[in-house]
Parts: C-alpha cells; structure tokens; sequence
C-alpha cells in the first residue's frame, strides 16, 4: 500500500525539503504540498528542491486548480519536472476553493476542471491538444507520465473523478473555507445553509459538512435550515487547531506589522497563541535575537527560521490553547527581562482590560509583562468586547496595539484613549495611531507601511 504524507509549504522551504527527504526515508511513497499561492510558498519551486534531495518519492500539489496558472503551463511544469527526475510527479487538482476564494473570486466550475485535466495530463505526457491555432504538443516530451488525482465531494464532482481522473482525493473540510463560514456567522450572528452556497460557489452538501465540523468543535449551534453563533462563557477556551482557522488574513497582516517593531539583537517574548505564532513566521529570519516563549508551537517555528536565534521555551502545563502555563512557567519568566512583550489575549474590554479563560494563564502573562519594558497587543477585531474569566491587565498597561481594518471606528477611539500607538494592520500598509497627542484617534493618523 502506498502512503503519503502532505506538507503545507509555510517558510522556511528548506524545512520541507528536509521533511520530505525524512519522509522517504521512512519509506512514505508521495509528498504532496499545498497550492495556494498567497496563503503559502509557491509550491513547484519546492518541489523542484524536493525531487532533487530524493531519488524515489512521488511529489505532486495537494491541490492545485484551472485558475491560478494557464493548465498549458501547469502542463509544461509537470512535463519539465519530470524530464529533469523521471517521471516522479503527480498531479492533484480541484476547483480552487481556497486559492480563488482568498482573492474574492469564485471557484472554477467543473466544466473547467475538466478542460484543464485533459489538456494537463494530454500535453504532460506528449499528446496534442486541438486549440484555435490547430494542434498543439510540447515538442520535447518523450515518454512522459502523469497520473491525475481529483479533490472532489458532492455527486457530481464525483461522477467527474470516475469519468477522468487516475484518484480520487477526498476532501475534507478547508480550513480557509471554515474560517470564512465562521466570519460570516460572527457578523451576522446567524446563517442559512442557501446564503453559504451562493456566498462560496459551493454545494449544500459541502456548506452542512463545515457547518458539522464547527458545531463539533463548539464555534456554532446548528439550527433548522442553518446555523447561529455558539453562547460562549468566560471559560470557553477552543484548542489551537479551531482558532488557527479563523480570521486568517487578519492575523497574516498583525503579524506582518508586528514584526516590524523587531530589531535585531534584542531580547523578546512571544505568548501562546494563533496570532503570535503568525507572528514568528515572519521574524524567524531576525537575526541575533533572544526569544523567550511558552509556545511548543512558536518554538518550532523559530528554531526552523535562518536567523538562527536563542529560544528559551518556559516549560510547564498545557492547556487547551497550547500554553505552557503554571508555577514552572511563571518561576521561569520572573528572572528573565526583556525589551519587548509580544502577547495574545482572549478578549479586550474598557473594563475588565486583557482576559484569558484559564487562571493560570492569566498569571503567566502578568509575569511576562512585569519582565518587559515595552508590552505589544497583538489582537484582531474579534476579540473585542469579549470578556474572558481572568484578567491579566488593563489596557493602559500596553504601549502598542496591533489589530486589523475590522476594527471599528468607536473601538478604535476607545483603544486609542488608554494605550499610546495604536497600529492597524492592512493590505494598503499600516495605519498608526498616536494618542498620546490627541483625544480623538482619527485626528492624528499616519501611514507607515
């Protein structure tokens, strides 16, 4: 039996490309990457690295699709690997979900998806294809093989597989989709099943699926014909992977603008969370720098970065949301002092300041931020005006805020009044917002980035 393993290709690709070497060696027969060329690393550049580190494994995207690249040059890029390693590729495809939907297009329909899958597999291995100049072939394709493996769910996709493709790849919920599902039900604070279909191009039966898999994980309440917010408690505490799905695009851009506050050779500190571990993806490459975290998650993303630096995991107890918390964490961090505090929180309120849902999580933060000189709030829009069971600071405690465009206008004036630089991520470039200066945030706006 045949057994792969899929690799989402998050920088460094260097990591990959020693995993899939790793992946051979245990005797894994496929590697497969994500396609999606603004969530993740382009993946044909790292498949190139990875067919010439190994000498048996079959590489292939998981999955691409119609839209991103022309199929003839899908075609022409699979012809070329395999010319170059001999045949080892393969080539799975889809309808674009993700990688269409995060650029506010559609997904291509099946009609296109089986257009493309013809002239891929046809041209990659030496056959012509018939377009309005007449008939075309790659001229230099000699013996070229290409199986064809289709991401499908719903009856009619699947009758596709049956009709073209070489497999059948069964595609479970998207991440990317489910975090879009959950968006779109926070800010309405409800949904039909029919909005959802007509909202993502995609069927009823895909729609319920994710709606399952949130309800499941407690984020929603299914309800007759649709699906509500889930009441939530001070103690709600979702696990890392059910956060890590929500507000995507949000967190990438705060932990772009985060890491610009960085300097190399500085002392820092990263607490637990989606959004800090966004945020040492990209500065993974600073160099010289000493890292304090209570992350396994944020350790591993830094200790796989280039810019080689000094991290110091606090040990301790996990919870849920993957903190090392505890007196272990909390005697670990009150010796140590460091220029800048990067934190998370579970919730901001006027009131009751930065709150976690877990007590001693609480207490770990407050040692984090007696320790540091400077104290960066990492937080998208959705934390506000949520209220967790343990507070850990007041808002006039943290010196900068980083959060996104979602933010409103009365909370961005509210941030703005209590802390001294308030900076909104967004894809034009960030925003700063001095008040130290002024009483009303939009009088003293200024952009940085």
């Amino acid at each position: 039996m045949d057994v792969g393993v899929t690799f989402q290709t998050d920088p460094p690709a260097d990591r990959v490309v020693e995993l899939t070497v790793r992946a051979e060696q245990l005797g894994f027969s496929h590697a497969w990457t994500f396609d999606s060329h603004i969530l993740w690393q382009e993946p044909y550049v790292i498949q190139t690295r990875m067919l010439a580190a190994t000498g048996r494994i079959t590489v292939g995207p998981f999955v691409t699709n119609p839209a991103t690249r022309d199929p003839t040059v899908t075609a022409s890029v699979f012809a070329t690997l395999n010319d170059m390693f001999g045949n080892r590729t393969i080539c799975g495809i889809g309808r674009g979900d993700s990688a269409q939907r995060v650029l506010g297009r559609k997904p291509t329909t099946l009609a296109q998806l089986d257009d493309a899958m013809v002239t891929i597999k046809t041209l990659a291995e030496g056959g012509a294809i018939t377009t309005p100049a007449g008939e075309v072939r790659i001229p230099w394709v000699h013996d070229g093989r290409l199986d064809i493996w289709m991401a499908a769910y719903g009856p009619k996709a699947l009758s596709l597989v049956g009709r073209r493709a070489d497999g059948f790849i069964l595609q479970l919920a998207d991440p990317v989709i489910l975090g879009w599902t959950l968006d779109h039900v926070r800010r309405a604070g409800g949904v039909r099943v029919s909005e959802l279909t007509e909202l993502l191009g995609v069927s009823d039966m895909t729609v319920r699926r994710d709606l399952e898999v949130l309800a499941r994980d407690g984020l929603i309440e299914k309800v007759h014909g649709g699906a509500t917010l889930a009441s939530a408690s001070s103690m709600d505490e979702p696990g890392f992977e059910a956060k890590s799905s929500r507000e995507l695009g949000e967190k990438d851009a705060i932990g772009q603008a985060a890491a610009r506050l960085v300097r190399p050779g500085t002392a820092i500190a990263l607490s637990a969370g989606t959004t800090t571990w966004a945020l040492a993806r990209y500065i993974s490459h600073v160099r010289d720098l000493t890292i304090v975290t209570n992350s396994i998650r944020v350790a591993d993303v830094l200790q796989q970065g280039p810019g080689n630096p000094t991290v110091i995991l606090t040990g301790g107890v996990r919870t849920p949301s993957d903190a090392l918390v505890g007196p272990v964490a909390d005697l670990a961090i009150r010796s140590l002092h460091f220029d800048v505090f990067f934190v998370g929180c579970h919730g901001i309120d006027p009131q009751a300041g930065l709150t976690a849902p877990n007590l001693a999580e609480s207490e770990t933060n407050r040692s984090f931020i007696r320790g540091a000189r400077t104290v960066v709030l990492t937080a998208d829009h959705t934390k506000w005006a949520t209220v967790g069971l343990s507070s850990f600071a007041n808002l006039n405690e943290v010196d900068i805020l980083v959060t996104d465009t979602g933010l409103s206008k009365e909370d961005l004036a509210t941030a703005a009044d209590h802390i001294d630089r308030v900076i909104v991520a967004g894809e034009d470039g960030d925003i700063e917002f001095d008040s130290a200066e002024n009483d009303n945030a939009g009088k003293n706006a200024a952009r940085v980035g």
